[in-house]
């Protein structure tokens, strides 16, 4: 990080760190400008926590190296190296690249990746290896090179919103290699291990006043600076065959059953964020904090919340009134202007991990789901008008789309909830409750 005018005699200067062996290796999946920033900082970051009370920032110095993670060979390189014993995932719901029409198809991009995986004898010089687009099929060629070097067994760990991420992961990984490498499948079962996580911090996108807010407190310009609010939870749960960090030692939990707090932050957490984004599109507001002060929109809240919380396991105290206060008092937090546009993006995938299993469990216990149908109907509505962010299922969307429009609400329910698509009362839901609210 490069001075800013705090301290005239630092002009110039970098933060920097003595060499370590230790520490994080990160591959940036969404381009190179942020691994580029990375180094040039020498791998530090500016964590600005931001409340309505004030700001804090932290400089965080556990990454060694970041490296843009569409360059293959290098990835590969440090996938296969015997040290290394754990590789965390944050590439978001759509970056799996999973089928988004319940058909069990691959999508274009890892379709592609896997043809070329498919066509390639494995070469020992990693400069010829092919430029793969997805996060899933580089990290199938990574565990396929580890496997022939003959590495100690590792540990994937998914951080991101899908429900069993672990097993999502597992799961996507022995369907990749029966595509291209079937020796790989035993391996996959023996000499790797798949933690599932639940990651529970809002950390909005980037805008303009965070640069200059971490110039002001810390007298350095960063380019690769993160904002997230002072909540903060991590529950992981799994087998580490070559060990872990004490992350228990900075508040991370280790739980044997990790599905009820799973879904209490996928349904109560990124489904409410999902409510929020489309029916505060709809109703012209920007924020999270901007939606909540609408009374509509926090009375249907309250409403799909107590839908999802009746159909949460009780194996355990849940603590379901605390969690659900806190989350009003983080929703309302103004300073992380958290745009609903970046909440919106890819709908499909979002909606099928956080708003259809409560409608199928309230409409499987003879209720309507009126709270669940809600959010979907905001997404059919702002879909039709085009008005929603960008979704990865976008060729599905448009071929529902150009449907007539009784047809086109019906194909796009099929997106999310493929089983209720002919149901005709959900239909209606879908239509009237939009159109009422809007």
């Amino acid at each position: 990080m490069s001075a800013r005018s705090v301290d005239p005699t630092k002009r110039g200067t970098r933060l920097a760190r003595p060499k370590q062996p230790s520490g994080e290796s990160w591959d940036t999946p969404g381009g190179p400008d942020i691994a580029t920033a990375l180094e040039r900082q020498d791998g530090l970051y500016t964590l600005l926590t931001r409340s309505d009370e004030d700001d804090e920032a932290e400089i965080v110095g556990s990454i060694r190296s970041a490296v843009d993670g569409r360059d293959t060979a290098t990835f590969v390189q440090q996938f296969e190296a015997p040290e290394t014993a754990i590789a965390t995932l944050t590439i978001t719901e759509a970056g799996y690249r999973l089928p988004v029409a319940g058909d069990g198809h691959d999508t274009i991009e890892i379709g592609d990746d896997l043809a070329l995986l498919t066509a390639i004898s494995l070469p020992r010089d990693t400069d010829a290896l092919p430029t793969l687009r997805t996060p899933l099929a580089r990290l199938l060629l990574g565990l396929e090179r580890r496997r022939l070097a003959g590495a100690p067994p590792i540990a994937l760990v998914p951080c991101d919103n899908l429900p069993a991420n672990g097993t999502v992961l597992r799961d996507a990984l022995h369907h990749a290699a029966e595509r291209t490498f079937p020796e790989l499948i035993p391996y996959l079962s023996t000499d790797v291990t798949y933690v599932s996580t639940s990651v529970d911090r809002i950390t909005p996108q980037i805008d303009p006043s965070v640069p200059i807010r971490v110039a002001e407190l810390t007298g350095f310009a960063d380019d690769a600076a993160v904002v997230a609010e002072p909540f903060s939870s991590w529950l992981l749960s799994g087998d580490f065959p070559a060990g872990r960090p004490s992350w228990d030692a900075v508040g991370a939990k280790f739980v044997t059953d990790i599905e009820p707090f799973e879904l209490r932050k996928l349904w109560l957490l990124n489904g409410a964020h999902s409510f929020l984004a489309y029916a505060g599109l709809l109703r012209r507001h920007t924020t999270v904090a901007d939606a909540m002060t609408d009374q509509l929109i926090t009375a249907g809240l309250e409403e799909f919340w107590n839908e999802a919380a009746r159909n949460l396991p009780s194996s355990v105290d849940l603590d379901l009134d605390a969690y659900r206060s806190a989350l009003l008092s983080r929703f309302h937090n103004r300073a992380m202007a958290d745009a609903l546009t970046r909440i919106g993006r890819d709908g499909v995938g979002k909606l099928r991990a956080r708003i259809a299993p409560v409608l199928r469990a309230e409409r499987a216990a003879g209720r309507r789901g009126t709270g669940a149908a809600r959010v979907l109907s905001y997404w059919v509505e702002g879909t039709l008008a085009s008005r929603l962010p960008s979704d990865a299922a976008s060729a599905a969307i448009d071929s529902a789309r150009s449907r007539v429009r009784s047809e086109a609400r019906r194909a796009l329910v099929a997106l999310v909830v493929p089983e209720l698509a002919d149901d005709e009362e959900l239909l209606g839901d879908t239509m009237v409750l939009a159109e009422f609210d809007h």
